[in-house]
């Protein structure tokens, strides 16, 4: 079971809002680009850590109740994260016809496929409510139990929160054990937002300097044969690529191995493009403005957050060790 982000993509929204508020200094200023980044990869890689021994530990308190099979596996190992969001580099003129999209983070963090047990109805709903409680297969797969999660542009949080972090079954104990409550627990996720936040993205993504090179961008492909109004939206024109070539019985989803006359040709145009208009340079210069900017206004949250998953991780590891379940 993929572990929860519960406040991620939901909240960005708001977070434009917050990071405009914070907006960039006119005065220009040397930003460390390198240390911000080394900074931020450390905290994507202390969540991913903490999510692999929370993944481990709902899968020991499953064994000790007789199941040997589980509908989950641990969260996919990262690859080097070079992108946020909608900030993916561009391919290399050098490289873009040999590896096309595939250094973009969208294709290069490839899940570990869920080969599912065989399992009826009545034993899916069993795994289910062991791990999350009675009532929590209903809760996952009948919609007529489903809440309206999304009753508008935003989803609701807290029913995001429960359906996630269910305070029954495995998943409950594990919480509890680890944690101490759901409350500490929705404590760590708003200090894991503060670390890990896109805010900063998402404001870069309404600055104008960026919206200006895009549309230079866009008019470049489209010279070339491609309509595209952002980069991502060839991303995930690509994505459609992929799903025609891959071979899913060979656990091929997105992630094919083999590049396609189209990929390449496509990939050789925008990088072409990127360097025409200066579309990367421009953008990460804006991005790592805000980041900057975001980083100095919460290195209180930064510390607190290092602090908060360095002691659950201590915490994961000694349960394991110790065979809480």
């Amino acid at each position: 079971m993929k572990q929860p982000r519960v406040k991620f993509l939901a909240a960005v929204a708001a977070a434009v809002g917050v990071a405009l508020s914070a907006g960039c200094s006119d005065d220009a200023k040397e930003v460390d680009v390198e240390g911000l980044r080394a900074a931020y990869l450390h905290n994507l890689e202390q969540v991913y850590e903490l999510e692999l021994i929370q993944a481990r530990l709902y899968r020991t308190c499953m064994e000790s109740l007789g199941w040997t099979e589980h509908a989950f596996t641990d969260p996919p190992a990262q690859d080097e994260y070079n992108g946020f969001w909608e900030f993916n580099p561009r391919p290399s003129v050098e490289e873009a016809k040999e590896v096309g999209y595939s250094r973009s983070y969208l294709f290069g963090r490839q899940p570990e496929l869920v080969n599912t047990p065989q399992w009826d109805m009545e034993e899916t709903s069993a795994y289910y409510d062991d791990l999350g409680g009675e009532g929590y297969a209903d809760l996952l797969f009948d919609p007529a139990s489903q809440p309206d999660t999304f009753p508008g542009a935003e989803p609701d949080q807290e029913v995001l929160f429960e359906r996630e972090y269910p305070e029954g079954g495995c998943i409950g104990e594990v919480v509890r054990e680890l944690y101490g409550s759901h409350d500490e627990l929705r404590d760590y996720l708003d200090l894991e937002y503060a670390a890990t936040s896109v805010a900063p993205v998402a404001a870069a993504m309404e600055d104008e300097r960026v919206l200006d090179v895009q549309v230079e961008w866009s008019v470049c492909m489209e010279s070339a044969g491609y309509v595209y109004d952002r980069p991502i939206d060839a991303e995930l024109a690509v994505m459609q690529f992929r799903l025609r070539d891959a071979d899913p019985e060979a656990g091929e989803f997105v992630y094919a191995t083999a590049i396609s006359p189209e990929e390449a040709e496509q990939a050789y145009a925008d990088a072409v493009c990127n360097e025409e208009v200066g579309l990367d340079e421009t953008r990460f210069d804006v991005l790592w403005e805000y980041m900057d900017q975001f980083v100095a206004d919460h290195e209180v949250d930064y510390h607190a957050f290092s602090d908060a998953v360095e002691r659950y991780q201590e915490r994961a590891g000694d349960l394991l060790a110790e065979g809480r379940w």
